[in-house]
């Protein structure tokens, strides 16, 4: 073969290696960490505590949470901004609230989608 041919199937080589490599790497683009912003939107609601817990769907141990507290007769929280680190995909939200006039604790569970964008989780009730 001559050096010329040679230079030219390399050339070839390239062209085809970089889009592959680049479907090779996009197939793995959503389980790499990414920041997620979760914005919880408890306009309204008077409360006391916030305990927020969070794992991927299908993970028995939560990957991480966070905790507000608030004080007495103080403003409603609002909207309140947390980062989470991970994969994007379907995540468990878990949120524990202990409400002012209450004694006890109130548990709910959401799913979200996480994809590196900011998602709004709106806590309804007491």
């Amino acid at each position: 073969m001559s050096r010329g041919a040679s230079r030219g199937v390399l050339q070839y080589l390239r062209w085809l290696l970089v889009p592959a490599a680049l479907l090779l790497v996009s197939g793995f683009w959503p389980s790499w960490p990414r920041t997620h912003v979760l914005v919880l939107d408890a306009t309204g609601q008077q409360l006391k505590t916030l305990d927020v817990s969070w794992s991927i769907e299908g993970e028995a141990a939560p990957r991480g949470g966070a905790s507000w507290r608030f004080e007495e007769g103080g403003p409603a929280p609002g909207r309140l901004r947390h980062t989470v680190e991970g994969p994007s995909g379907d995540w468990q939200i878990e949120v524990r609230r202990l409400g002012r006039a209450s004694t006890a604790q109130t548990t709910s569970q959401h799913r979200v989608t996480l994809d590196g964008e900011e998602t709004v989780l709106f806590l309804e009730g007491p």
